[in-house]
C-alpha cells in the first residue's frame, strides 16, 4: 500500500512540474493583416480563447522569433477557422450589481481598442467579446462603426423593494439594424443575449434576404471518446465506532486484491484545447476480506470469531479531467465522485465458543442492515499514448454501514489500463 501511495505522489510530481515550468504553446497556421492592409501568413499561438485575447503571439515560420501584437498594432488576424478584427469600442466602467440604485442608473464609458471575434461577416455583421470578468458583449457595425448591443443587469431600489432589472436595449438596436426584414421583429423580441440565439437570428435575416454570408464561425462541437478500462484493485476495509460492534471494530482486515473492468466515455469541454473534459466510467468492482479474532481468557474457555465482509458492485465514477501534452504523450489528472450499487455482498460472522469440552457455534450477519449503495470521492493520475492509457487512482467510500454509531470507510487503490476505440 505504501508503494502505491509513493507512486501516486511521484506521478503527481511528473504531471505538475513540467506544467509549472513551461507554459503550453500551440502555434497553428494563421495570418495577420497589418496596418498597411497587407496579409502576412505565418503561425499564431492559438489558445482556443474563452476570454477574448488582449494580445497574440505570431511568427512567420516555425524557426522565426515570436512577435506579440496588440489590437492597435494590426487590423485583424485569423487562426484555426476563427477571425478576430480590431475595433474601437465603448466599454462600460460602472457596475450596479453590488449596490441598488433608485430609478435608472447613470453609466460611464471609456473608449478602447480591442480584439473582437467575428461571428458573422457580410451585409450585416455580428461580433463578440468576453472580458476578464466573464462579461460578454456583442457588437454590430452600422455605418462601419462598432456599436455595442446593450444588455445590462442592475439592482433597483423601489421604495425599499430591491430587485434585478434587465436593460434590453439590444432588441431595439437589432430592430433598427435589421429593419429591411420586418418579418424578424417577432424573432428579435424572443432572442436571448447569447451567441447561439443571435447567430440563429442573423441566419434568419440572410434567409429572408436570400443572401449569403461572407464568413460565419463554425459552432464547435465536442467529440466524445469511448473505450474499455480494466486492471487491479487493492482495497482496505475498516470499521470505527461504538463497542456494541466490537467484532467488527476489533477486526484488522487484510488488503483485498481483485480485478476490475468496464467501459468509459469522455466528453471534452468546448474551447479548452481538449485540456478539460468530463470523464465517466462504469466498472465492475469487488472486494472481500476475512479476519479471525481469538479471545482466550484461559485454556478451557475461549471464543473464536470469524468475520467475512465483501461487496461486488457496479461502480460509476464521474470526474473532471485535465490533460496536457508532453512530446507524443498526454499526462492527465482527474478527480470527482463515485457511486456503487451492490450486485451481491459477503456479510458473514461465525462465533465459536469453547467451554471445556463443549463447543457452541453461532452463524449470523456480521453487519445488520448493510447498505447496497456506496458513495465516495475518487482521484487519479495517468498518461495516454495514442489509443492506450494507464492510471493510478485512489478512492474513499462510506462503505456498507447504515448506523450512525458505526462508520465503515473503504479505501481502494487502482492500477488501470485503458483502450480507446
Amino acid at each position: 500500500m505504501k508503494k502505491i501511495k509513493f507512486a501516486l505522489w511521484g506521478l503527481a510530481t511528473v504531471l505538475f512540474l513540467p506544467n509549472l515550468l513551461f507554459s503550453q504553446v500551440n502555434f497553428q497556421t494563421g495570418f495577420i493583416v497589418d496596418k498597411n492592409m497587407d496579409t502576412i501568413k505565418g503561425l499564431v499561438d492559438y489558445q482556443r480563447w474563452d476570454v477574448t485575447p488582449t494580445a497574440i503571439k505570431f511568427k512567420t515560420q516555425s524557426e522565426s522569433s515570436i512577435i506579440q501584437y496588440k489590437p492597435n498594432e494590426i487590423q485583424c488576424f485569423g487562426v484555426s477557422g476563427e477571425i478576430y478584427t480590431c475595433g474601437i469600442v465603448n466599454i462600460e466602467e460602472t457596475l450596479y450589481k453590488e449596490k441598488a440604485v433608485e430609478g435608472f442608473p447613470k453609466y460611464k464609458y471609456r473608449t478602447d481598442t480591442v480584439y473582437l471575434q467575428v461571428l458573422i461577416r457580410g451585409e450585416k455583421s455580428l461580433y463578440y467579446r468576453k472580458d476578464n470578468d466573464s462579461k460578454t458583449y456583442f457588437y454590430i457595425n452600422p455605418d462601419n462603426r462598432f456599436q455595442w448591443l446593450i444588455h445590462r443587469e442592475y439592482l433597483n431600489n423601489n421604495y425599499g423593494n430591491i430587485f434585478v432589472v434587465t436593460d434590453q436595449k439590444y432588441k431595439g438596436q437589432l430592430n433598427l439594424y435589421l429593419v429591411d426584414c420586418p418579418t424578424l421583429r417577432k424573432n428579435i423580441s424572443s432572442t436571448g443575449y447569447n451567441s447561439k440565439e443571435l447567430l440563429s437570428l442573423f441566419n434568419d435575416y440572410y434567409t429572408c434576404k436570400n443572401n449569403k454570408t461572407a464568413y460565419q464561425i463554425k459552432v464547435e462541437k465536442s467529440k466524445p471518446e469511448f473505450g474499455l478500462i480494466g486492471g487491479m484493485s487493492f482495497t482496505q476495509i475498516k470499521f470505527v465506532g461504538d463497542n456494541n460492534f466490537s467484532s467488527l471494530i476489533s477486526s484488522d482486515y487484510p488488503v483485498s486484491k481483485r480485478g476490475t473492468f468496464g467501459g468509459y466515455f469522455n466528453i471534452p469541454f468546448p474551447r479548452s484545447l481538449n485540456k478539460f473534459s468530463f470523464y465517466n466510467d462504469l466498472r465492475y468492482t469487488s472486494y472481500k476480506a476475512s479476519y479471525v479474532n481469538r479471545s482466550t481468557p484461559d485454556e478451557d474457555i475461549n471464543t473464536v470469531s470469524t468475520s467475512s465482509i465483501g461487496n461486488n458492485s457496479l461502480r460509476l465514477s464521474s470526474m473532471i479531467r485535465y490533460k496536457f501534452p508532453i512530446n507524443d504523450m498526454f499526462l492527465f489528472v482527474n478527480a470527482g465522485i463515485s457511486n456503487g450499487i451492490a450486485t451481491s455482498k459477503t456479510n458473514y460472522l461465525l462465533v465459536e465458543e469453547h467451554v471445556y469440552s463443549v463447543s457452541y457455534k453461532t452463524e449470523k450477519e456480521a453487519l445488520k442492515n448493510a447498505k447496497n449503495w456506496e458513495r465516495g470521492f475518487i482521484a487519479g493520475l495517468g498518461c495516454s499514448y495514442k489509443k492506450l492509457g494507464c492510471e493510478l487512482r485512489i478512492e474513499n467510500t462510506d462503505g456498507m454501514s447504515s448506523y450512525a454509531l458505526l462508520s465503515s470507510p473503504v479505501r481502494s487503490y487502482y492500477f488501470l489500463l485503458a483502450y480507446r476505440f
